[in-house]
């Protein structure tokens, strides 16, 4: 069995909106393609939100926020692969709060 591994780096396209670019390790042989699903968290319901075409490793997801989680597999007449493993967009750590200055 073969193995898709997938990688996420969160692109800042502009000051309100980001994007998630996807990429991942083609380890298959005669696929037609990979789908692409994402899930508001890592125990939430898997959508596919895309696919792409054969030997394409990269996909953006325009709709990529933090806490999204992102999961691949290579499909052909035969079927699906297994899914990769499943990565997520890192939410930023919580702004520190309480700052008071002393003379």
């Amino acid at each position: 069995m073969k193995t898709i591994v997938l990688f996420i780096l969160l692109m800042i396209v502009s000051s309100v909106a980001s994007a998630a670019t996807l990429t991942w390790t083609d380890n298959s042989t005669g696929e037609l393609g990979f789908r692409i699903e994402r899930a508001p968290t890592v125990t939430g319901t898997f959508a596919q939100i895309g696919q792409v075409g054969v030997g394409v490793t990269t996909f953006i997801d325009a709709g990529g926020v933090a806490g999204n989680c992102y999961r691949v597999k290579a499909y052909n007449q035969g079927g699906d692969s297994a899914y990769s493993n499943i990565a997520c967009i890192s939410s930023p750590p919580a702004g520190p709060t309480g700052l008071t200055v002393t003379p």
